[in-house]
């Protein structure tokens, strides 16, 4: 029995990991293409986001090949440089794209279980630290002041892979609760007989 319900977990994972890669693969080509489009002159932050575009589409095709560690060092690894670099490289602390930290601790604890969330969390704690002191002591000059639509795009798309990736983790959870019922019933009517 334990062994049918780590194989599920296991299947479950594996397809959750699959459609947060397809979605922040998704997420990444329309910030990068919005970026491009709307600030020109920050075309490092596309050319960013379209390679972590194209790191998610390598990790999606490490895990569909069944090498689901490998896929998630990937996916969060470039998650999280994508998130930092954003962060150094555009708006600093003023940037709409660090609301996707705490998304990336959750996917992260996820994947790895909650024994990483304490580290990720006091690294991402550094780095936001880090930038807060760039940004106070002048050595990076912070270029967004004020909400655009280009803010509203971002915060936009952070918002629905959010939910999104939360509806994932819900439906896997929801089915997961379904074989437990399954099962506790079935023990039930074999003590029963």
């Amino acid at each position: 029995m334990a062994k049918i319900d780590l194989e599920l977990e296991k299947r479950q994972k594996k397809k959750a990991l699959s459609v947060s890669l397809i979605l922040i693969a998704a997420a990444s080509v329309i910030m990068g293409l919005t970026n491009w489009i709307y600030f020109a002159e920050f075309w490092s932050i596309s050319i960013m986001l379209f390679s972590t575009a194209g790191v998610c589409l390598i990790a999606l095709w490490l895990n569909l090949q069944g090498k689901f560690l490998a896929a998630s060092i990937i996916a969060v690894t470039i998650g999280f440089a994508a998130v930092y670099l954003n962060i150094y490289l555009a708006g600093g602390l003023r940037d709409p794209g660090i609301v996707s930290i705490p998304v990336a601790i959750v996917f992260a604890g996820l994947l790895f279980g909650r024994r990483v969330i304490p580290f990720i969390t006091v690294f991402s704690v550094i780095v936001i630290g880090v930038a807060a002191w760039l940004e106070i002591s002048g050595i990076k000059i912070v270029t967004l002041d004020v909400i655009n639509f280009n803010t509203f795009i971002v915060i936009s798309v952070f918002t629905i892979c959010a939910g999104m990736t939360i509806d994932v983790i819900m439906k896997n959870n929801s089915s997961m609760l379904e074989r437990i019922r399954d099962d506790s019933g079935k023990l039930l009517e074999s003590e029963l007989k």
